[in-house]
């Protein structure tokens, strides 16, 4: 696969292939202040954003739970009617004291509510966001020249790189590999303003990191990390002056009408 790349990019026509190397040696150690100003993503805060349900939300869904209950209520007195519809009417006008009892009680279930109740708008923005950062992952990857050994653009597009052979990594390995950890975590934060799926990443990261040799420092593991936020910037963006998205755009709509990887390569290839 590599060999049949590298001929047609000698050849002109996969110019985007393995089209940037990144060096460890004489590298930058960035500041957290300089990689904002590079790439306005602000550290852990944005490249490790949790979902959380806050008092606004839970508001509005007790507030729904009242109002429901009430119409429910009224709804059965007028068009049940009898002995029937006043039993519906009486367990209707209970649920919102059940509701409060069991959110004093058990918190973690209403949260658990409220994530069912907008589970339907949820998949559709994380499938933007899954489309986002495979697509991020793979246009980096491939600028760097790592090959692809998995992909899927389905309902839950994925992309996989042949990982290097065991054993240690050197320095300038794992500058690129850092890179292309990190860049599904940088196209999040960059179109969502935050990231949401990067725990794995980081976590692969940090494996790269572990199997460096000579064994990196934690200074220079921060160092690193850093580099690969605005590695991944840059070859997603180029710099925020004269920012270009049309790669990573190209591959994320390839992704979502479902082509095949040849097809996703040369939408890539074309932008």
């Amino acid at each position: 696969i590599v060999d049949t790349k590298a001929s047609l990019k000698a050849s002109g026509a996969a110019p985007r292939w393995s089209s940037t190397q990144l060096a460890a040696e004489g590298a930058e150690a960035p500041t957290e202040a300089r990689v904002r100003a590079a790439t306005g993503i602000d550290g852990a805060k944005d490249l490790l954003a949790r979902e959380e349900v806050g008092n606004d939300e839970l508001f509005q869904l007790t507030a729904g739970v009242f109002v429901l209950s009430a119409v429910l209520a009224i709804a059965s007195g007028v068009v049940i009617g009898g002995n029937v519809g006043a039993t519906f009417t009486y367990l209707f006008a209970v649920l919102p004291i059940v509701f409060l009892g069991v959110g004093s009680s058990s918190p973690g279930i209403i949260v658990a509510l409220y994530a069912l109740v907008r589970g339907a708008a949820a998949d559709a923005a994380d499938a933007g966001r899954r489309r986002r950062h495979e697509a991020a992952h793979l246009t980096v990857g491939y600028q760097l020249g790592l090959a692809v050994a998995e992909y899927d653009a389905g309902d839950r597009p994925r992309v996989e790189f042949y990982a290097p052979a065991a054993g240690p990594l050197n320095r300038d390995d794992a500058e690129v590999l850092a890179a292309v950890a990190l860049a599904g975590a940088v196209g999040e934060c960059d179109a969502f303003g935050d990231a949401k799926g990067a725990q794995q990443d980081f976590a692969d990261l940090q494996a790269i990191f572990d199997r460096v040799n000579p064994k990196l420092s934690p200074a220079e593991q921060q160092s690193a990390t850093r580099r690969a936020v605005m590695n991944s910037h840059k070859l997603l963006y180029g710099s925020r002056a004269r920012r270009n998205d049309d790669a990573v755009t190209a591959v994320d709509a390839a992704f979502e009408r479902g082509a095949s990887l040849p097809e996703v390569i040369c939408a890539l290839e074309n932008a």
